[in-house]
């Protein structure tokens, strides 16, 4: 059962946009759903707003995972994305 909803941004260069990081987050954290709440890519780089539930240590470990793989991972204040 989840018990823990973190928003971040994701920001990253113009290789790791190239790369399937969302995809390999699902198939590697299966127990962390996450929920895209924006994205924009440009031609130097890439920011996305996602959303990730789960258990606070799975979600925790999701994060480190983003950054071990390049993706700089900052945490949102709630009234940037819910307005």
């Amino acid at each position: 059962m989840a018990d823990f909803k973190g928003r971040y941004w994701l920001v990253f260069d113009q290789q790791k946009a190239r790369e399937p990081i969302l995809c390999s987050l699902a198939r590697n954290f299966l127990q962390v759903t996450f929920n895209l709440r924006h994205a924009s890519v440009s031609d130097g780089m890439g920011v996305i707003a996602l959303e990730l539930e789960g258990d606070r240590s799975d979600v925790k470990k999701a994060v480190a995972w983003l950054e071990s793989n390049g993706i700089q991972v900052d945490p949102v204040e709630l009234q940037t994305i819910e307005g």
